[in-house]
């Protein structure tokens, strides 16, 4: 889904469950500058999909039209269709990101990042004869990824494993370097699943 296409679809979405929102918050929701905002409310108006009300004057509340209700809904399709798409391609990838692992001897495998690249990772792994020994998530230490405790990096020297798959795409070069520098963990235990080792 193109980047525009999609921010039109999260403004609808979010006007359609608010109507009194505000263009600054329409901006911290879409995580896009306020200007950009605008210049998509106003084309969304020049579109049909959308009519503005100021009654309070001070007040404004978007309207979404039928034309934007039938746009909204055509958008919901294709990104339905999209986020399907690279599900499946993600998980594919993944899995043969594991078959190389796998055939390289390892067995016990630790996720760094349990995110939602971590849950595609953990479906893919059921495919392979690698084993899931622990989580590691400095962000979520403490809560549960599909039954097993998340820790914080500390963890690293008391677990027994043959690599860390970083399941992270956003932090990806952080965390590696967190392997590398301060747990000095070598290059050879780390896999990234963004196409490096």
């Amino acid at each position: 889904m193109e980047k525009d296409t999609h921010r039109t679809f999260q403004l609808l979405t979010e006007i359609d469950k608010d109507n009194h929102i505000s263009q600054r918050a329409l901006s911290t929701k879409l995580g896009i500058a306020l200007g950009l905002t605008n210049s998509i409310i106003k084309r969304c108006v020049m579109k049909g999909y959308i009519k503005i009300s100021t009654i309070p004057k001070n007040r404004i509340k978007y309207l979404i039209t039928p034309k934007g209700f039938a746009e909204k809904a055509r958008l919901t399709y294709n990104y339905l269709q999209y986020t399907v798409s690279f599900y499946r391609d993600a998980r594919e990838r993944i899995r043969e990101s594991f078959d190389t692992i796998s055939g390289d001897g390892i067995r016990d495998v630790i996720f760094y990042g349990a995110g939602e690249v971590a849950e595609i990772s953990f479906i893919s792994l059921a495919e392979t004869d690698l084993k899931l020994v622990a989580v590691i998530d400095d962000f979520k230490k403490g809560g549960v990824f599909f039954g097993m405790p998340i820790y914080g990096r500390e963890k690293l020297d008391e677990i027994d494993y043959d690599k860390v798959i970083v399941t992270t795409f956003r932090a990806a070069d952080t965390i590696h370097k967190i392997l590398k520098d301060e747990k000095n963990i070598s290059k050879g235990k780390i896999f990234l699943l963004n196409g490096y080792k």
